[in-house]
């Protein structure tokens, strides 16, 4: 809804990631789905900044412009993607469309939204010498003509490869309703 036009008609650049991309490339981060996109550079913990995401769009830092279904994410964190539908990058000012900021462009985490009809899907994964895991689960149901309900749930467990003694213990729930 902040965009006042189609995309095509759109006077930026703007890359979409769709989810079937964030699977076929396995990433489990925003960072992940981020890495291979051309115009973001992505920065680590330097100048005093918290750990977390720290996209560059065009040589300007964005991890102030990150947006979550179009309403600015302010935590400085690390996002999973289990709960992901896309990922949508502009490119290029857009403080028009983001607000105040947007030097370099922005970035929206669209979620996973309710749909009329009934499916379970689950995922799961374990990586080898460090003894990683993961499992998904993404489940939706309609419970009347105009509403449904989907539920998103994530755990991961695992040794950090390279790193004795460190583990990663991750998990995810994520309730939806629409009418």
């Amino acid at each position: 809804p902040k965009l006042t036009a189609p995309l095509l008609d759109t006077p930026k650049s703007v890359t979409i990631i769709p989810e079937e991309v964030i699977r076929d490339r396995g990433a489990t981060s925003l960072q992940d789905v981020l890495r291979t996109t051309p115009g973001i550079t992505l920065g680590a913990g330097e100048g005093g900044t918290p750990n977390g995401d720290r996209p560059f769009i065009r040589g300007y830092e964005a991890s102030t412009d990150i947006f979550v279904d179009g309403v600015r994410d302010f935590a400085r964190g690390s996002h999973e993607t289990f709960n992901l539908e896309t990922v949508e990058v502009i490119k290029g000012p857009s403080s028009a469309y983001t607000g105040r900021g947007g030097t370099g462009g922005s970035i929206n985490l669209q979620t996973k939204a309710p749909k009329l009809g009934r499916f379970v899907e689950a995922s799961a994964g374990y990586g080898g010498g460090s003894g990683q895991w993961r499992t998904t689960v993404d489940g939706n149901v309609a419970f009347s003509d105009t509403g449904a309900f989907r539920l998103n749930a994530m755990k991961m467990g695992g040794e950090v490869p390279g790193r004795n003694g460190v583990d990663v213990d991750r998990w995810g729930i994520a309730p939806s309703v629409a009418f």
